[in-house]
């Protein structure tokens, strides 16, 4: 059995690499080589057997990613480094995914769907680019403008792909198959970084004013990166500019 870690990944990898070799001398297209491959759902449990090598070389991808997606929930995030080890391997697992979605496209396990596998790429995305906010978060966030403005950017870039990733695995027949746990939880981080994203902008705007040394064109410019649209008749510099403005959007 692979442990839990790269060397179980490497062990996955060297057997996977092999399959192409075993395959050429001992399965013929024209004759039954009475070996089954079987794979049981990760998600419903239901079992499918084939005698060709497809199902096995997608099954050995389908649990080197599902080894990466815990290496990276079992690194100590509370560390650069380990936050480090945790974006590449969610980053890993995703891109294993992406080859299994690609290159085998008819296996008959839910699990391993184009919808299900697409849904598990954006869901080992967001960890990931859960892990880059959390990164810069690390060392702490300094009260200044800029500073602020890009933690909005980021909380707001974890939100975007958790709400993908929440919209997924709503529709039918996800939904009826993924535990409701993960929709939940995809829901709340969705809103928690949302609120972050809010509470931001909002420190930046009401603990700080537009002073005569500040760069005004980048500010404006960051500013209006955070907003989709503003209120008709509203500019990022009117707001910048306009204390009264200012504690109305900050509030």
């Amino acid at each position: 059995t692979p442990s839990r870690s790269e060397a179980g990944v490497e062990l996955l990898a060297s057997y996977y690499s092999h399959l192409p070799l075993i395959e050429s001398r001992f399965f013929s297209p024209t004759r039954q080589t009475g070996i089954f491959f079987t794979w049981y759902d990760s998600f419903t449990g239901v079992p499918v057997c084939q005698q060709n090598l497809l199902l096995e070389k997608a099954s050995i991808l389908f649990n080197m990613a599902a080894l990466y997606s815990q290496i990276g929930t079992r690194s100590d995030r509370q560390t650069r480094v380990g936050l480090e080890q945790a974006i590449d391997a969610f980053q890993k697992a995703a891109g294993v995914l992406n080859l299994l979605k690609e290159t085998f496209t008819h296996i008959p396990s839910y699990d391993m769907s184009p919808a299900m596998v697409s849904m598990l790429i954006r869901l080992m995305l967001a960890q990931a680019q859960q892990c880059l906010f959390e990164k810069m978060a690390l060392p702490g966030v300094s009260n200044q403008f800029y500073s602020l403005i890009r933690m909005a950017q980021e909380a707001a870039k974890v939100s975007e792909v958790f709400d993908q990733v929440h919209q997924f695995m709503i529709q039918t027949p996800i939904k009826d198959n993924v535990p409701l746990f993960w929709s939940t939880m995809s829901l709340v981080k969705t809103n928690h970084y949302r609120s972050m994203a809010h509470y931001f902008v909002a420190a930046a705007l009401l603990d700080h004013e537009l002073g005569p040394r500040d760069d005004e064109d980048q500010q404006e410019k960051m500013l209006s990166q955070v907003y989709d649209q503003l209120p008709e008749g509203r500019t990022p510099i009117d707001i910048l500019k306009n204390k009264d403005e200012r504690k109305r959007f900050g509030k």
